[in-house]
């Protein structure tokens, strides 16, 4: 009798090990088929990252020609311009700019309070009376000063574009483009 119920027990044991071992397989192999199609998606992403990646190249290398082909322009455009500026000095080699045609804008600027006064800043102009006048940077300036006082403007400028920047500096400013920034002559 206990050798029956030992046969027994012990094909019932081999019955559950092969139980055991069969659903261990099954959770493998579904497991692998997971894996499998991670695999195949990694995949398919990577090749469509490939794909991106090789336009990006094929993008970029138009750019850079674009940009090549522009400097080249560029260039060619500032040569011909420079040669045709050359060839009219050579025409007339005699010709000065006036002293109204001088950019003051390069001039060196003194400190805070004082402007520098330079004595080949000048330009003449015509009055109503018909006498030339010569204007200087700092009459500009000091005009342009006047003027903000004038309107209530000074010290500090309260409108656009060059609210809160001094007044003095905004006259300095604009009498360095055109001495004529003040009013006529």
């Amino acid at each position: 009798m206990f050798r029956k119920i030992g046969g027994k027990l012990e094909s019932a044991n081999a019955r559950a090990a092969e139980a055991r071992k069969a659903w261990r397989d099954e959770k493998l192999s579904a497991r692998e088929a997971k894996a499998n199609e991670r695999e195949r998606e990694n995949f398919a992403r990577e090749e469509e990252v490939r794909s991106q990646f090789v336009e990006i190249k094929r993008l970029e290398s138009r750019r850079g020609r674009r940009k090549f082909f522009f400097i080249l322009t560029f260039c060619l455009g500032a040569f011909m311009g420079f040669i045709s500026g050359f060839a009219m000095g050579l025409a007339s080699p005699n010709s000065s700019p006036s002293p109204s045609e001088v950019d003051v804008s390069t001039m060196p600027i003194a400190g805070d309070n004082e402007i520098e006064e330079v004595s080949d800043l000048s330009a003449e102009f015509t009055s109503e009376d018909g006498d030339a006048a010569p204007i200087t940077l700092s009459q500009c300036v000091d005009r342009g000063v006047e003027y903000f006082k004038e309107i209530g403007s000074y010290p500090t400028l309260s409108s656009h574009p060059d609210a809160g920047r001094p007044a003095k500096d905004v006259a300095l400013e604009r009498c360095g483009r055109t001495l004529t920034a003040f009013g006529p002559w």
